[in-house]
């Protein structure tokens, strides 16, 4: 896909297409568009294990220094 990836497991697709209408090449979070994408990743030991082969690939944790907890102080991890 070009300005774009996608991954496919079983039934499941995900798609994310850069859109040729940019106003500009840096990032801005609070800008229109997605800026958060969250999945349930299983349980803590599989989330600890995405997050470190994450790296690996390119991703990085937007609050690394928050995590797991960047939801606040009051979040809780589901266990």
């Amino acid at each position: 896909m070009a300005a774009g990836r996608s991954w496919r497991l079983g039934p499941t697709c995900l798609a994310l297409k850069e859109s040729p209408a940019l106003s500009g090449r840096n990032h801005d979070r609070l800008a229109p568009g997605l800026n958060h994408l969250a999945f349930h990743a299983g349980p803590p030991a599989a989330v600890d294990r995405l997050v470190s082969a994450a790296p690996a690939h390119g991703w990085t944790l937007l609050f690394p220094g928050r995590h797991p907890h960047a939801g606040g102080p009051d979040a809780t991890r589901p266990t």
